[in-house]
C-alpha cells in the first residue's frame, strides 16, 4: 500500500467540517494511531495549570508543544488539528513538513451542525452573530488552503469524505514517495 510511505497525516480546517470524523475513521482504515491536537494541547494546559479554568483558557497557548510531543512520538498516525492553527506561525512551522497536510472543506455556508450548538442551552439565543461566523469562515479557508499540501472537500456523506481522503493520501503517497511536498492547495484542491 501506498499510505506506508506517508509518516503523518495531518488534518486542518475550519471548524465542524468532519477532521476529527474523519481523522479517526482514517486511522482506523490505516491501522495507524489517531491523535486530537485540542485534546492534547488540553493535557499540556492542565499539567502546566493546576486550575482547571486556567487550563482551558490557557490550552491555545500549548498547542505547538501537543504537536511536538504527538508528532515526536514516531509512527504513523493521523492528528486532526484546532481550526485555530492558522493563527499560529511556530504552530504551522512544526505541521509543515511532518508528513502529509491536508485540508478537509466544506465549501459555501457554515456547516448547520455547528450553527446550532453555538445556542445558548438556556435562553435559546444565538451565542455568535451568524454573519460574524461566516465571516470567520471566509477568512480562514485561504489561510487553511495556504497550509495544506492539498485538500479534500467534505461535501457528502462521511463515507464519501474518507474515500476521497483514503485516495489523497495513497495518490500522495504513490507520486512523491512519502517524501516531496506537492506544494499548497490552491483554491479548487
Amino acid at each position: 500500500m501506498a499510505a506506508d510511505r506517508v509518516c503523518n497525516v495531518v488534518l486542518t480546517g475550519v471548524k465542524g467540517v468532519g477532521k476529527t470524523t474523519l481523522g479517526g475513521l482514517l486511522a482506523d482504515r490505516l491501522g495507524w494511531a489517531f491523535a486530537d491536537l485540542d485534546d492534547a494541547a488540553q493535557a499540556v494546559a492542565a499539567e502546566r495549570h493546576p486550575n482547571p479554568l486556567l487550563a482551558v483558557l490557557n490550552a491555545l497557548d500549548h498547542q505547538a508543544e501537543a504537536a511536538d510531543r504527538i508528532l515526536g512520538r514516531g509512527g504513523r498516525q493521523v492528528v486532526a488539528t484546532g481550526a485555530e492553527v492558522v493563527q499560529s506561525p511556530d504552530l504551522i512551522a512544526r505541521l509543515r513538513g511532518r508528513g502529509l497536510v491536508v485540508h478537509v472543506r466544506r465549501r459555501g455556508s457554515i456547516p448547520r451542525h455547528l450553527a446550532f450548538r453555538l445556542v445558548d442551552a438556556q435562553t435559546g439565543e444565538s451565542l455568535l452573530n451568524a454573519g460574524e461566523l461566516q465571516a470567520s469562515y471566509d477568512r480562514d479557508i485561504p489561510l487553511h488552503d495556504a497550509l495544506a499540501d492539498a485538500a479534500v472537500d467534505n461535501e457528502g456523506s462521511v463515507e464519501d469524505g474518507l474515500a476521497a481522503l483514503l485516495a489523497l493520501v495513497e495518490a500522495w503517497a504513490a507520486g512523491r514517495g512519502g517524501e516531496a511536498r506537492p506544494g499548497p492547495a490552491g483554491p479548487d484542491g
